[in-house]
C-alpha cells in the first residue's frame, strides 16, 4: 500500500471519529438524565447528613443534661455553675440558649417556679448570660404550650416543639424530660432562632435544588421559601424526600426538568466541543507524522522546554511563598516568632548594647469579645503601622505569638529603648482611631538587654518575665513599662515554690491572724481592730510577707479558703475575746471571693454559728483592687448592704470610681489612704484635699479613719484636720490578740 492512499486512509478516521462522536451525545440523553438525577439524590443525602449531625449534638447534649440534672445538688449555684461549664463547653453553630425548668416543689419545697436559662445576648452569638427571668409568676412557664409537650415526651426520645414567637425571636425548642426516683423532675431544653436556622441551611450547598424545604414529623414547615407546607410532585419538579431515622425531622428538595435539561445541553456542548478539539489534534499529529521527522522533534522538544520552565517556575513561587508563611505573621505582613528566634543574631555578652522591647496588648481580647473578627484583622494592621512610624526604619519589628509584638532596638539607634517606650506609651494614652471607631489599647512593655540571656529562646523568656513582673511595673499613664533585671529570676522561681507550697495541707495550719488597732485619739482606747493574715512558713522557716502571699493566692483561688479562715479566726475571737458592747473588727475581703454565688449566705450562717451580731464585724473592700476584675463584685457588695453588714472601703481616694460608689452604696467606714498622708507633709494642695474628704464622710455620716500614722507629727497634722480615728505603727503594729493583751490595747 503506498504513500498517497495510507494518507488517505488517515484523513477518513478524523470524519469516522466525528460521527461516531455525535452519534454518542444523542443516543445518550436518558442515560444522562438518570445519572444527573443520582448525582442529585447524593447531594441531598449530603444535605439530609449535615442537618442530622447539627441536630444529634442536640440530642446528645439533651441526654447529658437530663443525666446530670438528676444529680445536681439543689441549690441555686450549683445549677449556675452546671449550665455555665455545659454552655462553655457544648456550643454549637445553631445553638442560643439551654435551660432546666422544674416542676413544682422539685426544685425546693414551696418553690413553684426555678428555670434557669443561659443564652447569647443576641442571635448571632458574642457574649451569654445566666438570667431567671423566664422563671417568674408573670411568665409562667409550666402553663406555656412548649413545656406541656417537652414535659409528655418519652424519656429516651427527643421532643421539639413547633415554631412560636416568644418576647423578641421565633424559636425552635428541643427537649426532653428528666425523672429522680421514677418521678418527674422537671425538663431541660435547647433553643434555637430559626432565623439561625435559616442562616445555617443557606449556607449549605444546595446549587442545583429549586427549594429546599425542612420540616417536623408533623408537617409543620422549619426551613424554606413556603412556610405554609413543604414541595409537591407536578408537572416539571421532581421532589425528593426523606424522614431522619434519629431526629423528628423531614427534608425536602424540588428539582426542575427544564434545570436537568439545561446541564444535559451544557454537558453535550462541552463533549462535541472536547470532540471537535481531539480531532483536531488527531489531524495535526497526522500532519506532522507525514512530514519531516527533525522539525517534528524539535516542536516537541520546544513545548517540554517550555513545560519545563514552567514547573520550575511554579515551584519556585510556591517555595517562596511556603517560605514566606513560615517565617512571617499572614496578617500584618511581619516577621514573626520563628524569624525572631532563628535569624536575629544571637546575643554577644556582656558587650552587646542591643535591646529586646516586647509589647503586650493587655485588652485585645476583651475587645475580642466585642467586635466583629475583622475589625479586630484591622485594628492589628492599623497598630502596626502606627507603631513602625513611631519606632524609626532602623528597629526591627516582630509579631510574637497572640497578641505580642517584638522590637529590637540597635545599638545605633537614634534614641534609648526607654524613650522610645515613653514615646509608644504615649501615642496610645489616649483613645486611637480604627476602621470608623475610637478604641483604647492597654500597652505594656518589657525591656531586656541583650546582655541578659545567652540565646534567642533565653533572651525571648526573660523577657516575658519581665513583661509579666506587675510588681516592678513602673507607672507610664494606660500601660506600664518594666525592665528586667536578675532579680526576677530570683522572685518568680519564689512566687512557684510558695505556689507549690499553698497547694500543700499545711498551708492553712501555718496561717494565723494578726490585728492593728484602730485608735479613737480622743480617748486614746481602740474603737476596732483590722485582722490581718500572716503566714509562718516551716519549710522556709520564715513568715511570708502578706504583699507575697496574698495576690499569689488571689491568682491561684486559695484566697477563697484563706478568707474563711480569717473571717472564722476574727468570729472566734470576737466570741470568746471581746464583750459584746466592745470594739468591731474589720476583715479584709478580696474580690475573688465574691466567685461564690452564696458568699453572703455562707457568711450569714457562719455569724449564727459564732452568735455574733452582725453589728461587730465590719467588711473591708479595697475600690482599686476591685475596680475592673470580677464582674459581678459591686451587685455582690450591695447584697451585702441589704442583708445588714456594715462595709468599709479602705485605701479611699485610689480608685476610679469612688465618689461614684459612695453615692449607691452606704459605706459605714472610709479608710483615708496612707499615700495622701504622706504627701501631706510637703504639698499644702493635699492638705485642702483631706480636708474636703472630712467634709465629705461628715456629710454622709461615715466614719474616717486616717492610715499610715507613723509618728508624732503625722498625729499632731492628723488631729489638726478633725480627724477622730488613726491606724499605724505609732500605736502597734499588727500584732496577735495576746500580744495586744499584754500591751493594754484590747
Amino acid at each position: 500500500m503506498n504513500g498517497s492512499i495510507k494518507r488517505q486512509l488517515y484523513s477518513l478516521f478524523p470524519l469516522l471519529f466525528l460521527a461516531v462522536g455525535i452519534l454518542t451525545v444523542l443516543l445518550s440523553g436518558d442515560r444522562e438524565r438518570r445519572e444527573l438525577i443520582k448525582e442529585r439524590e447524593g447531594r441531598f443525602s449530603e444535605i439530609l447528613q449535615l442537618t442530622e449531625l447539627q441536630f444529634t449534638s442536640f440530642r446528645q447534649l439533651l441526654d447529658t443534661m437530663a443525666s446530670l440534672s438528676d444529680e445536681l445538688p439543689h441549690t441555686r449555684s450549683a445549677h449556675e455553675i452546671f449550665l455555665n461549664k455545659i454552655f462553655a463547653s457544648s456550643r454549637t453553630e445553631l445553638l442560643y440558649g439551654l435551660g432546666i425548668w422544674y416542676e413544682p416543689d422539685r426544685f425546693q419545697e414551696g418553690v413553684r417556679w426555678f428555670g434557669p436559662y443561659i443564652h447569647f445576648d443576641r442571635p448571632s452569638g458574642g457574649t451569654y448570660s445566666l438570667t431567671y427571668d423566664w422563671s417568674t409568676p408573670e411568665y409562667d412557664y409550666l402553663n406555656q404550650d412548649w413545656y406541656g409537650i417537652l414535659s409528655r415526651t418519652s424519656p429516651d426520645s427527643l421532643g421539639i416543639t413547633p415554631p412560636y414567637y416568644d418576647k423578641d425571636y421565633t424559636y425552635l425548642t428541643f427537649g426532653r424530660p428528666f425523672y429522680r426516683e421514677g418521678e418527674l423532675q422537671g425538663v431541660v431544653t435547647i433553643d434555637i432562632i430559626l432565623l439561625r436556622l435559616a442562616y445555617y441551611m443557606d449556607s449549605l450547598d444546595t446549587e442545583g435544588f429549586t427549594e429546599i424545604c425542612l420540616t417536623d414529623r408533623e408537617g409543620r414547615v422549619l426551613y424554606g421559601s413556603d412556610r405554609n407546607a413543604p414541595p409537591a410532585e407536578g408537572k416539571g419538579i421532581r421532589v425528593f424526600h426523606r424522614e431522619s431515622r434519629v431526629l423528628p425531622l423531614s427534608l425536602y428538595a424540588a428539582v426542575g426538568e427544564k434545570d436537568l435539561i439545561r446541564e444535559m445541553d451544557r454537558t453535550r456542548l462541552l463533549f462535541l466541543i472536547m470532540t471537535v478539539l481531539w480531532l483536531f489534534s488527531l489531524v495535526l499529529s497526522l500532519v506532522l507524522a507525514s512530514g519531516r521527522s527533525p522539525y517534528r522533534r524539535n516542536l516537541l522538544l520546544s513545548r517540554e522546554n517550555r513545560e519545563l520552565r514552567h514547573e520550575i517556575e511554579r515551584r519556585r513561587k510556591a517555595e517562596e511563598q511556603l517560605h514566606f508563611l513560615a517565617y512571617h505573621d499572614p496578617l500584618t505582613k511581619l516577621e514573626n516568632f520563628r524569624a525572631l528566634v532563628e535569624n536575629v543574631p544571637p546575643p554577644r555578652g556582656e558587650m552587646d548594647d542591643r535591646q529586646l522591647m516586647q509589647l503586650s496588648l493587655e485588652n485585645i481580647g476583651e475587645l475580642s469579645s466585642l467586635m466583629e473578627r475583622d475589625f479586630i484583622d484591622n485594628l492589628l494592621i492599623g497598630f502596626t503601622e502606627k507603631l513602625r512610624e513611631s519606632t524609626g526604619s532602623e528597629v526591627s519589628l516582630y509579631r510574637g505569638r497572640g497578641f505580642s509584638f517584638y522590637l529590637i532596638c540597635p545599638e545605633e539607634s537614634r534614641d534609648s529603648s526607654g524613650e522610645m517606650a515613653d514615646r509608644i506609651i504615649r501615642i496610645f494614652r489616649n483613645t486611637v482611631r480604627f476602621s470608623g471607631r475610637e478604641v483604647r489599647l492597654r500597652i505594656r512593655i518589657g525591656l531586656t538587654p541583650f546582655s541578659a540571656g545567652e540565646t534567642m529562646e533565653q533572651l525571648v523568656s526573660r523577657s516575658q518575665l519581665a513583661l509579666t513582673g506587675r510588681e516592678r511595673a513602673e507607672s507610664s499613664g494606660i500601660g506600664g513599662i518594666v525592665r528586667y533585671d536578675s532579680e526576677l529570676n530570683r522572685i518568680r522561681t519564689e512566687r512557684l515554690e510558695l505556689d507549690a507550697d499553698m497547694d500543700s495541707p499545711e498551708f492553712l495550719r501555718e496561717l494565723s491572724v494578726h490585728y492593728q488597732p484602730i485608735m479613737d485619739i480622743r480617748t486614746g482606747r481602740p474603737a476596732g481592730y483590722e485582722a490581718l493574715a500572716r503566714w509562718q512558713n516551716r519549710k522556709r522557716g520564715r513568715p511570708i510577707r502578706p504583699d507575697e502571699f496574698i495576690p499569689l493566692a488571689e491568682e491561684n483561688g486559695h484566697i477563697i479558703d484563706l478568707g474563711w479562715f480569717v473571717l472564722e479566726e476574727v468570729l472566734k475571737t470576737l466570741r470568746d475575746r471581746v464583750k459584746k458592747s466592745g470594739p468591731y473588727i474589720t476583715v479584709n475581703v478580696s474580690p475573688v471571693q465574691f466567685i461564690e454565688s452564696d458568699f453572703v449566705e455562707k457568711l450569714d450562717a457562719l455569724l449564727a454559728r459564732y452568735a455574733v451580731d452582725r453589728e461587730r464585724l465590719k467588711l473591708e473592700i479595697t475600690e482599686t483592687s476591685a475596680s475592673g476584675q470580677i464582674r459581678f463584685f459591686w451587685s455582690a457588695v450591695e447584697k451585702l448592704v441589704r442583708a445588714g453588714y456594715r462595709l468599709v472601703m479602705d485605701d479611699f481616694g485610689t480608685g476610679e470610681s469612688s465618689l461614684g460608689r459612695l453615692q449607691s452604696i452606704p459605706f459605714d467606714t472610709l479608710k483615708l489612704d496612707k499615700f495622701f498622708l504622706r504627701n501631706m507633709k510637703d504639698d499644702r494642695r493635699q492638705t485642702e484635699i483631706i480636708r474636703s474628704f472630712v467634709s465629705l464622710s461628715d456629710a454622709l455620716d461615715m466614719t474616717l479613719v486616717a492610715e499610715g500614722v507613723e509618728d508624732g507629727e503625722d498625729l499632731r497634722l492628723i488631729h489638726a484636720l478633725d480627724i477622730s480615728y488613726v491606724q499605724g505603727f505609732l500605736y502597734s503594729p499588727p500584732r496577735t490578740w495576746e500580744e495586744l493583751e499584754k500591751m493594754g490595747l484590747t
